[in-house]
């Protein structure tokens, strides 16, 4: 399984990419047909990549199975057990917990935060699972669970949402035939500099697409009290990853004759990739020190950074279409 997945902003993306990432599967024709569209959903207060909640049914090497938790507390004595039953069955399993029962996590005996937990293997003799999650100031990286932090973590999420009681087991699924879809590239580029919206009737939460979802940031940061003010890290790190996954979708273009004059436009998106790596330092600065002048220098760098990037995807445009 990969440990150093290209996505890792949150642990869908991640868990996704550590079980596909493997030397036998040729990723690169899906990875980059998508990743493109960002979405803000305002009950969320959160920024994802388009159809965040869809990645286990649309990626070709994934077989997704739900288990409600009435059919898995009907079935088994206790979560661990069915857990284990899972991954002897070479399922991996991605369930939420309360992080305020699992010692690997900085939220451990102080404060109540549900979240997803990726769960690879397991170790009987110590009665401990191998996770992954975002568990340490939002860092990606494997852990180790006891068996009795994850059925408290479990057991403890009080909600009449089932959402959050639903298991999720993923296996491997054999697909060979899996292409580059230029058109849906370019359309979907086209969506995401022109703020165009998603139609999705499983979605019922408003949303904000594309280049308005990121003049949203900055909204948000004029408008409110600067004493109080936070930027949202998680959302920073999205858009430097989103601008990584530009540059090598380029690139891979590129490397298929696909675009004119790649290199230039190759070029353009790694400085706008470098720009909001530094974009993000000085978000998680800003956030410690929490000077006006930071927050300026971050509001004024965003805007450049958007207006640039507008220009570059107008020039993709005009070479591929």
């Amino acid at each position: 399984m990969n440990n150093n997945p290209l996505i890792n902003t949150f642990n869908v993306y991640a868990s996704v990419l550590s079980i596909i990432g493997r030397d036998n599967i040729n990723i690169s024709p899906w990875l980059y047909n998508n990743f493109i569209q960002i979405r803000y959903v305002y009950d969320w207060h959160t920024y994802f990549f388009d159809n965040h909640h869809q990645i286990f049914d649309q990626c070709p090497w994934i077989n997704h199975h739900v288990i409600p938790e009435t059919i898995l507390k009907n079935k088994w004595t206790s979560l661990h057990e069915f857990i284990i039953d899972a991954i002897n069955e070479s399922r991996y399993v991605y369930l939420y917990v309360d992080r305020y029962y699992i010692s690997a996590s900085k939220a451990y005996q102080k404060n109540h935060n549900w979240h997803e937990i990726f769960i690879f293997g397991y170790d009987l003799e110590k009665g401990t699972f191998h996770v992954a999650d975002n568990i340490q100031e939002g860092k990606y990286i494997h852990a180790e669970c006891s068996f009795s932090e994850l059925n408290e973590g479990y057991n403890a999420m009080n909600s009449d949402n089932e959402f959050f009681h639903n298991v999720h087991l993923l296996g491997i699924k054999e697909e060979h035939e899996y292409k580059f879809n230029l058109q849906q590239v370019a359309s979907t580029l086209e969506n995401y500099v022109y703020s165009k919206p998603t139609i999705d009737m499983s979605f019922k939460e408003k949303s904000i697409f594309g280049i308005d979802a990121l003049n949203l940031t900055i909204k948000s940061a004029v408008n409110s009290d600067p004493s109080s003010f936070r930027f949202d890290k998680r959302a920073f790190h999205l858009f430097w990853e989103h601008k990584k996954m530009m540059t090598l979708r380029l690139e891979y273009m590129y490397q298929l004759s696909l675009i004119p004059n790649g290199l230039e436009l190759i070029s353009s998106y790694k400085e706008l990739e470098s720009r909001y790596l530094m974009l993000r330092n000085l978000v998680i600065k800003y956030n410690i020190s929490k000077k006006n002048t930071l927050c300026e220098q971050i509001i004024e760098i965003l805007k450049s950074n958007i207006n640039k990037e507008k220009e570059v995807i107008y020039n993709i445009l005009g070479k591929i279409q």
